[in-house]
């Protein structure tokens, strides 16, 4: 929030226009909708992508595991919210 705050970041401007690279399903998100939970990005597929031990050098690497998966829905027309825990 402090980019917010000096306006070197902007909640409501498409993801792609800080990344342009992202595919085009991304046109519509924005960084309140990942914010809110509105943006349609799915959910952990599984144990072992939430439990994932992995360092990524960029969150540019870290998102190429889900990037290309299709939303759920309509960027802002939903919330959802992971609710995985760990294993027992």
């Amino acid at each position: 929030m402090d980019l917010v705050q000096s306006d070197r970041l902007k909640l409501d401007v498409p993801l792609k226009s800080y990344s342009p690279e992202l595919p085009a399903v991304y046109d519509k998100v924005t960084i309140r909708h990942l914010l809110t939970h509105q943006a349609g990005v799915r959910d952990y597929r599984n144990d072992d992508e939430v439990f994932n031990a992995v360092h990524y050098p960029t969150s540019r690497d870290a998102i190429k595991t889900f990037v290309n998966d299709p939303l759920l829905f309509e960027p802002g027309t939903k919330m959802a919210i992971s609710v995985r825990s760990a294993p027992s």
